[in-house]
């Protein structure tokens, strides 16, 4: 089955069952995407769903990776979806709310440009090319998008736990949307480094 026409019909679904308001730009990004879907995604393959930082554990004394954690969302797919959050939560404002690196100096962190990034991701999945993420970065932007929607939803309905984030949580949708056409109007160069 394709992997991101069924993601992008629950997650569709749910951005439409807790709208609020209308937000242009986000219903211009779910049309971006509905015609822009994917025709092949090769064969299915795990992915994770929730790929974050926060559902990484590295080992004390050296930077590699120990465990991932928080499996619940995992499924069979394209594992571009996976890179596609990646990317979206490097370019995702910094804050409390959001949890970005958008204007950290990764290099100094340590932390790969996102060209060396891919291209690494390339040479140990055995691509023979980089992938064009367009797709599943611009897809991660609106899944974010619906999943904040949900929790302003929540908000206005007097079911949230935290009422004040949840409203600044939602005031951020637009941006995301933006940040979405950013990345799809960039220069369409690849990922590699010339």
């Amino acid at each position: 089955g394709n992997y991101f026409a069924r993601q992008f019909s629950r997650w569709s679904r749910q951005y439409d069952a807790s709208a609020t308001e209308q937000i242009a730009k986000m219903e211009e990004l779910q049309n971006w995407l509905k015609n822009n879907l994917p025709r092949d995604e090769g064969p299915p393959r795990l992915v994770h769903g929730d790929w974050r930082i926060d559902n990484l554990i590295y080992e004390p004394l050296a930077p590699r990776l120990a465990s991932i954690v928080d499996w619940e969302l995992s499924t069979l797919g394209n594992p571009l979806a996976d890179l596609g959050t990646q990317l979206m939560q490097w370019a995702m404002p910094v804050g409390d709310d959001t949890r970005g690196l958008g204007s950290i100096d990764r290099k100094s962190l340590g932390i790969p440009d996102n060209a060396a990034y891919v291209e690494r991701y390339a040479q140990r999945a055995g691509m023979s090319e980089v992938p064009d993420l367009t797709f599943a970065v611009a897809f991660s932007f609106f899944r974010m998008g619906a999943i904040m929607q949900g929790i302003k939803k929540r908000v206005l309905d007097g079911n949230a736990s935290n009422p004040e984030r949840g409203l600044k949580i939602g005031k951020l949708i637009p941006l995301f949307a933006q940040n979405a056409f950013e990345f799809i109007n960039r220069e369409k160069e690849p990922f590699t480094k010339k």
